[in-house]
């Protein structure tokens, strides 16, 4: 599993690339700027861990999923199963299924239903939260 964080300017500000990591590793990685996206990219091997993003004063960031599957049990990052091929389990608790890769952005998700043909559909779409000066 590998990732990259991206500000709020879309300048990469961390890259990892796809590795292997050990069981029950734990890694706190200080960036110098808010981290506003991230996308994970993975392997054949599958990865399933939690993630935890905070901000300069310890507080609990969210992010949302904008492309993992649709069977997801949940779109937050929280955990991810990240595979290439799918084959492991897929009804974990409070996890985002994703292949390949997966993008996370901060903020609030709010749906807009559109109309394709005669489907409806709903577009999620990230409102990032900025404070005024």
């Amino acid at each position: 599993m590998g990732f990259t964080l991206y500000d709020d300017e879309n300048n990469s500000i961390y890259d990892r690339p796809v590795t292997s990591t050990s069981h029950n590793r734990q890694e706190d990685i200080p960036v110098s700027s808010e981290i506003s996206e991230i996308v994970f990219s993975g392997s054949s091997d599958g990865f399933h861990g939690s993630f935890i993003v905070r901000d300069s004063d310890g507080s609990a960031r969210e992010f949302h999923c904008t492309n993992c599957l649709s069977n997801s049990p949940t779109m937050d990052l929280k955990n991810i199963y990240i595979d290439t091929d799918m084959n492991g389990d897929l009804d974990l608790p409070d996890t985002a299924n994703c292949q390949n890769s997966c993008r996370f952005v901060s903020g609030e998700l709010t749906s807009t239903p559109f109309l394709d043909g005669s489907r409806l559909f709903v577009r999620e779409t990230s409102h990032r939260l900025k404070a005024l000066a």
